[in-house]
């Protein structure tokens, strides 16, 4: 019995640690991701702003847009699963406490309310700062991929087109709502999905 208790505490002690390594990493991630974000977004304003009419200007932001759109969805779905695993080891965590507060202290009342609810946290808690980031990641990708499609357009006018293809500010506006819409239900959906899963 004593050694069951002994592997069940080293077992607590080490998903504590696995909890703080994913929370950390959630951070790190943001952290990088947000400081890449900053960079494209300076260095296309640089180009576009020295030199406005320059091919090789434009289609250099142009490249640098499309690169950080397509691996804006790559990141999004690691910070996703990164909060995946930070949810099954707090469970796991939660239902060693639960238990040994059943069994060792049931005295204890848990007045302040700390989760031992082996189904907590859950995998999709709009409140939480997770997720919280997870919306505003989705919604700069959003903007990234309309800015996006702003620079090719803007890139094949220069290059091939004399008259130009003309798109009103409010079309990039929409076009970034309905991406951003497109992230949030895939989030949504894979969380909802996990938890069916479990």
């Amino acid at each position: 019995m004593n050694h069951h208790r002994e592997f069940l505490k080293a077992d607590f002690e080490q998903c504590q640690q696995w909890m703080r390594h994913y929370d950390s990493s959630f951070s790190q991630m943001i952290s990088f991701l947000y400081s890449g974000y900053a960079a494209i977004i300076t260095a296309v304003y640089v180009l576009y702003s020295s030199f406005p009419a320059k091919h090789e200007a434009i289609v250099g932001a142009s490249m640098l847009l499309s690169f950080s759109s397509l691996v804006s969805p790559i990141f999004l779905f690691w910070l996703m699963k990164n909060r995946v695993n930070f949810t099954i080891v707090a469970r796991w965590v939660n239902e060693i406490r639960g238990n040994y507060m059943q069994s060792e202290v049931p005295e204890i009342k848990n007045i302040s309310k700390i989760y031992i609810n082996p189904k907590y946290p859950p995998y999709f808690n709009p409140g939480s700062t997770h997720i919280l980031f997870l919306y505003f990641t989705a919604f700069c990708s959003s903007v990234l991929f309309s800015l996006t499609v702003y620079s090719v357009i803007r890139a094949v006018n220069l290059s091939f087109l004399q008259n130009g293809i003309v798109i009103g500010f409010g079309s990039y506006v929409i076009l970034a709502a309905i991406i951003f819409g497109f992230y949030l239900l895939w989030i949504i959906l894979y969380f909802k999905n996990e938890e069916k899963q479990k």
